[in-house]
């Protein structure tokens, strides 16, 4: 007997689907430094804390590689960013990895041939994100391909501790890291993980064709909102899978993400009402749509 819950709906899959819109990054160059800056901070990191220290750098303006770079000599500034990255876990090489990136962002072109290949309708998916993950300081292949996730890849999946139970509890054997007895996952076997996983997505896909787009990121995304312990208002959609009607505080848990909404958007884009949907249409009337 499992103490998590496996068991995913189209309803799971209809949320995932909502929610790696409203994770989503625009497609320009500050945008994608951000949330390549989020992708570092989440290495063994908890999501909560993770969020904080992001929004704390964003709130200070550290949320380009020029503003970075200029913290690195004494001064105030300097000991402000240092003390935001001291609550982080590993806070010293986190401190490494997001000097080292920025000085990495101005020289390289990668980040431009990122852009170009979306713009060229994501070509590429698997090689880029191979490729950021060698030469981008402080990003492996978990950390490069939520990035991904965040800029409209569908293929390369974030494989993180709920996806390597899952594949357990599917009876394949792999490693979960704990980083105190067992570190990150080897290159070799995440992308084996990666493989088992995608062509699992692919069975969800054909038993629901017709009726949601089951790709590997939105499997992924169903899993993780549906067994992680996470801040449920903080995210855009803030729905919380198994009780979409449950009352707290006289609010439900949709009235209530939408309330805190604006004060936990993400990227600092405009806040977007969590409830509405395109041509006004409810989130609600969304997923009555997909059952």
């Amino acid at each position: 007997m499992t103490k998590y819950d496996w068991t995913l709906t189209i309803r799971d899959f209809a949320r995932a689907e909502i929610g790696l819109k409203y994770e989503s990054i625009e497609r320009n160059k500050k945008s994608m430094f951000r949330g390549t800056l989020y992708a570092v901070l989440s290495t063994t990191e908890l999501f909560s804390k993770q969020l904080k220290v992001y929004r704390h750098l964003l709130e200070n303006g550290f949320d380009n590689p020029y503003m970075i770079n200029k913290v690195q000599t004494p001064g105030c500034i300097s000991c402000l960013y240092h003390e935001i990255l001291t609550k982080t876990r590993f806070p010293n090489q986190k401190i490494k990895r997001i000097r080292d990136l920025s000085r990495w962002w101005q020289k390289s072109d990668l980040p431009d041939r990122i852009i170009d290949d979306i713009n060229r309708g994501r070509k590429n998916e698997f090689g880029l994100r191979t490729e950021l993950a060698k030469e981008c300081p402080g990003l492996a292949l978990k950390a490069s391909s939520l990035l991904f996730e965040m800029l409209g890849y569908e293929n390369v999946i974030p494989i993180d501790l709920w996806i390597l139970r899952y594949l357990n509890y599917k009876g394949y054997k792999f490693p979960v890291p704990d980083y105190k007895t067992v570190s990150g996952l080897r290159d070799d076997i995440y992308l084996d993980a990666e493989k088992h996983l995608i062509e699992i997505s692919k069975e969800y896909q054909r038993q629901f064709s017709g009726h949601v787009n089951v790709t590997p990121a939105v499997f992924q995304f169903a899993l993780w909102s549906k067994n992680a312990p996470w801040n449920l208002p903080l995210h855009h959609f803030g729905e919380q899978a198994p009780a979409i009607k449950r009352i707290r505080n006289g609010m439900t848990v949709r009235e209530r993400a939408v309330a805190v909404s604006k004060k936990y958007v993400r990227w600092h884009d405009p806040p977007k009402p969590a409830h509405v949907l395109k041509n006004g249409e409810t989130l609600e009337d969304y997923l009555r749509s997909k059952v």
